[in-house]
């Protein structure tokens, strides 16, 4: 049944009933070809078919390049610092990288720069570092140096310090000996994370923070970092170049005045730092310093997972939670999830990939609508 007045083609149903069989005196209403005449009918749509073409030729070389180029495992496989693979080899990196094949976990180092960040600015801002800077440096470093201190006022200095004064030579080398000496004797990391060490408790949250004070490297296994061997390399620390640090510190370490020598030799043999051979940690040194007193043990996927080690569990006992690893059983419950988060980090390639064919989807329905009345009759 169709309802009285129904329109075909903008033409009354009623009005066709006598064109049916084509046979009406009207041509304009004779559609025994279809809606557009023999004569005039012709191929509308060529355009279209070649850039339809043309994306699938794109596309099967786009997929021939990745399957041929690609590998799967890369979706899953945790990444280090740097974003290379852990347990692929040096052709499957980019670039020109190290052989990872054989180091197939994600373990973590310590961070030297972010942890030893404010026992340098407490050596460097100190009124003895000052006084010595002040016949080292010249007027236009001083000042810089000064800014970074927040001793004059600058745009870059947003708060002072909170931290002590060391006044002479011979305290600020007793002060920051016993400082690093936690940092750089595995047999002091009781007193590391002790409130009533030299640290005061500063590296008692280390965990809470873990961007600042780890650097996430690949491994062999997960307790790697516990090294009975003789063949530890030593990194000497020494600010990055872009830190207002650099000129100080090396200003300091080329010292010679007898006044003065005993800040030159804290910051000559203070900042040294036990590494982990090349055979165990395939880094540069820097990035193979093991964090005193925190280990490692299997997860799920190739990540290693946080744990306060056992001689530091035992001699802290009941002050553990009061040392900021209270919540540590609550962060291992919580691996998995940030685990998966990590994996799902590295799908960058499905991510663009998905968004990309949703927003072009929308654009070729969108310019399809707009264009179906010149393709398809």
């Amino acid at each position: 049944w169709v309802a009285p007045g129904t329109l075909v083609m903008g033409i009354p149903l009623d009005d066709l009933q006598e064109c049916r069989t084509f046979t009406c005196d009207d041509p304009s209403m004779d559609l025994s070809e279809g809606p557009v005449s023999g004569k005039r009918r012709s191929l509308t749509d060529a355009a279209c078919l070649a850039l339809y073409l043309t994306s699938c030729l794109i596309f099967l070389t786009m997929a021939y390049a990745g399957y041929s180029g690609g590998d799967p495992r890369k979706l899953l496989l945790p990444r280090d610092y740097r974003g290379q693979y852990c347990g692929l080899g040096g052709q499957a990196q980019w670039g020109s990288n190290p052989d990872l094949e054989r180091a197939d976990r994600l373990s973590y180092m310590m961070n030297v720069s972010g942890t030893v960040e404010g026992i340098v600015t407490q050596l460097l801002c100190s009124s003895a570092a000052e006084a010595a800077l002040q016949g080292l440096l010249d007027s236009a470093d001083l000042e810089k140096y000064l800014c970074a201190c927040c001793k004059r006022p600058c745009k870059s200095c947003l708060h002072v310090g909170d931290v002590d004064d060391l006044l002479t030579s011979r305290q600020l080398a007793s002060r920051i000996a016993d400082k690093m000496a936690d940092l750089t004797d595995p047999s002091r990391a009781l007193q590391l994370f002790s409130t009533s060490g030299a640290n005061g408790g500063a590296f008692s949250s280390v965990l809470l923070s873990t961007d600042d004070h780890f650097v996430p490297t690949c491994a062999k296994r997960c307790d790697g970092g516990v090294y009975n061997g003789t063949a530890h390399r030593l990194y000497s620390y020494r600010p990055s170049p872009d830190s207002p640090w650099r000129v100080p510190w090396d200003a300091l370490s080329r010292d010679l005045r007898p006044a003065y020598e005993p800040i030159r030799r804290t910051v000559a043999r203070q900042f040294l730092f036990r590494a982990l051979p090349m055979e165990e940690c395939q880094y540069d040194a820097r990035y193979c310093v093991p964090f005193p007193g925190i280990s490692f043990s299997e997860g799920l996927g190739g990540y290693c997972t946080f744990q306060v080690a056992s001689d530091v569990a035992s001699a802290m006992g009941a002050g553990l939670e009061a040392l900021g690893f209270g919540d540590l059983r609550s962060k291992a419950s919580t691996t998995l999830g940030s685990a998966m988060g990590d994996v799902l980090a590295t799908l960058d390639v499905l991510a663009i990939v998905a968004s990309s064919a949703l927003v072009f989807g929308f654009l070729c329905m969108l310019v399809l609508r707009f264009f179906v009345k010149v393709a398809v009759w």
